[in-house]
């Protein structure tokens, strides 16, 4: 099975500043290729699963020695780690298909005896004992965590019944937290990649490009399954134009990171939507782009789109998709038609868009959630040292797409 070559790369980078702390003078503005190989070391990473069918990005993750395996949900919203323990009881972990964490088989388990309670926003709320597993005893991938402090929960309210993870691997670098992801952050990547390719302008890690032509991505159907890389860097084999984002004006007092000021939605001849103190939100943890309901009503209304009750969704023309514009106050992106819409009959003339009723609770409510399904086409880093977050091209993607 082939898969589809994008642009989603999710980085937590301490690596700073972005040109002049890479090997050859390299610049991510230069489309041509490094002016001579750069000698990048390897960067740990992890595979997993994503697409528009797989409906969380999970990583697999180990626990302590022996280790003990569990499914992470991605989350820049969160910042801490925790995962089920076999004393929980609630729907969320009687729900898990795989065993839950049980601290008494680790060898190198450290009870902190402390208990934390997490409040993850939408009503998720996580009660856990805080654990270590010792040195380099949390992994994923070629990825290890060293002396990790994670939550095991022994309860969990407000998560979906039967969910494809058993816990979650937060991204967000709370301030002040004494066990967020600020404490073991270099970066965190995550990208599409075809399967079973060599070519280096796909893979891009230790290799020359010089004089080569980057590799044009196939064109992604919804229905190809694909997989995407989480990696502790910003790979810049693959990452060749980075558009830094200030931090929202609009919300002092709360974590700023993977978040930014949004100033103006547009589509072609079928909406333009103008903002004041509204935020964007890069969140792994919803799917589609949640949008306010009276944002999304304007949408629909100058897509002339209807509900249909067979596939559950609002459903217009698919000529009446255009090029979707989303300007942020630094730079704009633009995604074409087929990136933010899916065909819904078998004649392809019917299209639903992806996005969805944004139902957060967090003020201000006027902010647009923009999920994996847009993070997709993009790499999405957050700088740590420099306490900023970024938008990137990949290697063959048109520099149209970030202005």
């Amino acid at each position: 099975m082939k898969y589809i070559l994008s642009a989603a790369i999710l980085a937590l980078s301490s690596i700073s500043p972005v040109v002049n702390a890479l090997p050859g003078a390299y610049s991510p503005s230069d489309t041509t290729g490094y002016p001579e190989t750069p000698d990048f070391p390897s960067i740990p990473s992890v595979n997993f699963p994503c697409g528009y069918e797989e409906k969380n990005w999970v990583i697999k993750s180990g626990f302590g020695n022996p280790e003990q395996s569990a499914n992470l949900l991605i989350d820049t919203t969160f910042g801490s780690i925790f995962v089920a323990g076999v004393m929980c009881h609630s729907e969320f972990c009687e729900d898990q298909s795989s065993p839950l964490y049980n601290s008494g088989k680790s060898s190198t388990s450290v009870n902190l005896h402390q208990k934390k309670t997490f409040n993850l926003g939408s009503e998720r709320i996580v009660k856990a004992d805080m654990y270590t597993v010792g040195f380099d005893d949390i992994t994923a991938g070629s990825i290890k965590l060293h002396n990790q402090i994670f939550g095991k929960a022994f309860s969990v309210e407000g998560f979906p019944s039967h969910p494809n993870y058993a816990g979650v691997f937060g991204l967000n670098p709370v301030t002040g937290s004494s066990n967020s992801t600020a404490e073991y952050g270099y970066s965190n990547m995550l990208g599409k990649r075809i399967e079973g390719d060599t070519d280096p302008a796909v893979f891009g890690r230790n290799v020359t490009l010089k004089g080569r032509k980057p590799k044009k991505p196939e064109k992604r159907t919804d229905d190809t399954s694909e997989v995407c890389t989480f990696s502790r860097g910003i790979d810049y084999n693959l990452v060749y134009k980075i558009g830094w984002l200030s931090f929202p004006t609009c919300e002092y007092g709360k974590s700023p990171f993977w978040k930014t000021d949004l100033e103006c939605v547009k589509i072609n001849g079928v909406v333009d939507l103008k903002f004041t103190n509204t935020i964007a939100e890069f969140d792994t943890t919803v799917k589609d782009i949640h949008v306010p309901h009276g944002d999304l009503e304007k949408i629909h209304q100058g897509l002339k789109a209807t509900y249909n009750d067979q596939v559950k969704k609002y459903v217009f023309k698919c000529c009446y998709a255009k090029d979707l514009e989303i300007s942020f106050k630094d730079h704009k992106v633009t995604l074409p038609a087929e990136a933010w819409t899916i065909k819904v009959d078998r004649l392809e003339d019917h299209c639903a868009a992806k996005f969805a009723v944004s139902n957060t609770t967090a003020i201000p409510k006027s902010r647009w959630r923009l999920g994996t399904d847009f993070m997709e086409n993009f790499y999405t880093i957050f700088d740590q040292q420099r306490a900023q977050t970024g938008l990137g091209l990949y290697h063959g993607q048109s520099s149209s797409y970030l202005t």
